[in-house]
């Protein structure tokens, strides 16, 4: 009888740590960024930390921090999230290892497939521009 009432305790317990287990945050649940949304988000926040610092920057009139954040706000529009949700997201994937890898891997990919058809592009575009 004893023996039957731990069994009963056992699954119980089982089956609570099984239900708290799935309620844990992870990407595209409780307001955490999935990694593909993620990931053009931060490409696009690197393309305006790119564009400011090459253009902006040469402009002393313009506030370099106060035009890259109303840049930084038209991104989060595209994407139609917004900074505490990014950064919400973004301190989810450095608290995660594992899965902060996965992002910055397909971050890393999305820029070499970005810089290659750039590339592609930059040499067709030579190519059929000189005389034959």
């Amino acid at each position: 009888m004893i023996m039957h009432s731990y069994k009963r305790i056992f699954c119980l317990l089982l089956i609570v740590v099984c239900l708290c287990s799935c309620w844990q945050t992870r990407p595209g649940h409780n307001g955490i960024l999935s990694v593909d949304s993620m990931k053009v988000v931060m490409w696009d926040m690197v393309q305006v930390d790119e564009f400011a610092s090459v253009y902006v920057k040469k402009d002393t009139t313009r506030n370099l921090q106060k035009e890259t954040n109303i840049l930084y706000q038209k991104v989060f529009a595209l994407h139609k999230t917004d900074s505490s949700h990014f950064f919400k997201s973004f301190n989810y994937y450095k608290q995660h290892p594992e899965q902060y890898k996965v992002l910055v891997d397909s971050l890393a990919a999305l820029a070499t497939r970005e810089r290659d058809s750039r590339f592609f592009l930059h040499n067709k575009m030579n190519q059929t521009a000189k005389p034959q």
